[in-house]
């Protein structure tokens, strides 16, 4: 009901396209359009008063923009995650590991996921396997 209501206003602002996509998010929905629509609208009419949470909204235009196969949108939103975090950020290596999959590269898919999974091995086993372990014994 809440999304309904947010999404059959007329005119929205940028709080309300800001809750459509954090809403759409935080209940695992799938609506990459009305993600893609909404980030769309909200870089192209508000970019100015999103501050902190602009990269946010670059990041799930490009996961949306993915799932809806438009991979040129996808694209200049991952160059713009690329220039604000750098090429090393793991976050943009995996936005790019899963664009160069979606895009029928799983090779190249596949060294991103491994560089990921390289450089972040003791975060691997500690964040994952060490609990893992301590749950079994």
């Amino acid at each position: 009901k809440i999304l309904e209501r947010l999404v059959s206003k007329r005119d929205k602002s940028a709080s309300d396209l800001k809750s459509i996509i954090h809403f759409v998010k935080n209940n695992n929905l799938r609506y990459p359009e009305l993600v893609l629509d909404c980030s769309l609208q909200l870089l192209s009419k508000h970019s100015s008063g999103l501050d902190s949470e602009y990269h946010l909204i670059i990041e799930e235009l490009v996961n949306a923009a993915i799932e809806s196969d438009f991979l040129e949108v996808a694209m200049k939103g991952i160059k713009s995650l690329s220039r604000k975090f750098g090429d090393k950020n793991t976050k943009v290596i995996k936005i790019a590991g899963t664009y160069r999959e979606s895009n029928g590269d799983e090779n190249n898919a596949n060294e991103y996921y491994d560089y990921i999974l390289s450089e972040n091995k003791n975060d691997l086993v500690r964040n994952f396997i060490q609990p893992f372990l301590t749950c079994i014994h």
